[in-house]
């Protein structure tokens, strides 16, 4: 282990450890810095704001589990979603910033009960899919919602909400499960038979003569990084379209030398395409060429770091 447990720090023989080490004392001094500058009592919940670079004025008096095992169906749902929110952001399901986000949109739906439906004291009881249904039309005329998508992300909290109060007993599965699922259809589900010519209209291929002059711009290109970038385009265009996913995580082990072909679980289907990516010559080059960088042993592109 390259860690020193009495002294706290990186041990001195490792490699870059004075550089680690004086990142780690930075941020302890800020984080320090944090916590002596926060005027109140320091919980659980406050620390994980500062060490997560949230405000820790905004955490308030959250709730731990027991919070939210203790609500009943006159709990308002509000508080409760908002309990809920907290609750996960506590168990690091996800960070500061989208526990802000998604305070705003609990925010937001709060304020279509209080002035649009004038029904402040609103319970878990109360749910029903008509109050979702109205909520889905204030959406989109008064938050001017241009999408179906910006609505689903408004309704996810909400609905998360909802599971935990099933999952918690509070709400029966049978009643309120549906209702949970209730997103609005996203895809296509009416036929057109003119679909294809309208797609076909929409869409947009390079030319060969384009394709030539991205590789005369990439020969005359000053800018190494930019270089770079369209080397991993074209590589991406020679293997037959890889995913940029796909590019970042291709490691040498993928590559089968001999046979001249992509051996990689995509990471989009997590399994391997049914036809392997061939590699022709200006792929095998573009491989060549940054088999010579030697900059990462493991990923090819090096958009990853070894580890």
């Amino acid at each position: 282990m390259a860690w020193d447990d009495k002294k706290c720090c990186v041990i001195l023989s490792y490699p870059a450890a004075s550089q680690i080490n004086l990142q780690l004392q930075q941020f302890k001094t800020s984080i320090d810095k944090r916590l002596s500058e926060y005027d109140g009592e320091i919980s659980r919940t406050v620390l994980s704001f500062i060490l997560n670079g949230g405000d820790p004025t905004d955490a308030g008096d959250l709730p731990d589990k027991s919070a939210i095992q203790v609500a009943n169906k006159n709990t308002n749902f509000v508080e409760y979603a908002k309990s809920v929110n907290d609750l996960n952001y506590g168990k690091k399901e996800y960070g500061y910033s989208l526990w802000y986000n998604k305070q705003k949109l609990i925010e937001h739906f709060e304020t279509f009960l209080v002035h649009w439906r004038k029904t402040p004291k609103f319970a878990l009881k109360d749910l029903r899919p008509d109050v979702f249904d109205e909520y889905i039309q204030y959406r989109f005329t008064v938050r001017k919602n241009k999408n179906k998508e910006a609505v689903n992300k408004a309704l996810v909290p909400l609905y998360v909400a909802i599971k935990s109060a099933i999952i918690n007993g509070i709400l029966d599965q049978g009643t309120y499960g549906a209702m949970a699922e209730n997103y609005l259809e996203t895809r296509e589900t009416e036929y057109r038979p003119d679909m294809e010519e309208t797609v076909a209209e929409k869409v947009r291929y390079l030319t060969p003569e384009q394709i030539s002059q991205l590789k005369d711009y990439q020969s005359k290109c000053k800018n190494p990084r930019s270089k770079e970038i369209l080397d991993m385009w074209f590589f991406a265009y020679y293997a037959c379209g890889l995913r940029l996913s796909d590019v970042m995580t291709l490691e040498w082990k993928h590559i089968d030398w001999d046979a001249k072909v992509i051996k990689k679980v995509q990471f989009k289907t997590k399994r391997l395409p049914d036809v392997l990516p061939p590699l022709g010559n200006s792929a095998m080059e573009i491989l060549e060429r940054w088999k010579e960088k030697n900059r990462n042993s493991r990923f090819v592109f090096d958009l990853l770091s070894e580890d």
